[in-house]
């Protein structure tokens, strides 16, 4: 096996946040790459976790029970916001879920592209 033709360049640089904006005030959209190794891998927890509840409540039949998990997977969700944009908490809190979710989105797909590019 020949590493002909093989190159790898590696940086410490990282990309400049995306910046996004609520009601016209402009917020950053942080990476992965902006975080310590400990909130890096409190995110990816925060990710399953929201999965996890999101296909939970989909499940749930009982009404008192699906209320739980739904109050658990806003927090999931409010938490990864929280990490990875510099969106204030009361600012994050309220959006409405459609807003929210749109936004989860929006991150998930950074965290994703970058994993790709990385």
């Amino acid at each position: 096996m020949s590493d002909e033709g093989f190159s790898l360049a590696l940086t410490t640089a990282v990309k400049p946040a995306k910046r996004f904006t609520v009601d016209g005030i402009e917020y950053e959209m942080l990476g992965v790459d902006h975080l310590s190794p400990a909130d890096e891998a409190e995110v990816l927890a925060l990710f399953s976790r929201h999965s996890i509840l999101v296909g939970e409540l989909d499940m749930e039949r009982n009404v008192a029970k699906g209320k739980v998990i739904a109050e658990r997977a806003r927090g999931s969700r409010l938490a990864v916001i929280g990490k990875l944009t510099t969106l204030p908490r009361d600012v994050s809190e309220s959006l409405p879920l459609t807003q929210q979710v749109k936004l989860l989105e929006a991150i998930k797909e950074e965290v994703e592209r970058e994993d790709e590019d990385g």
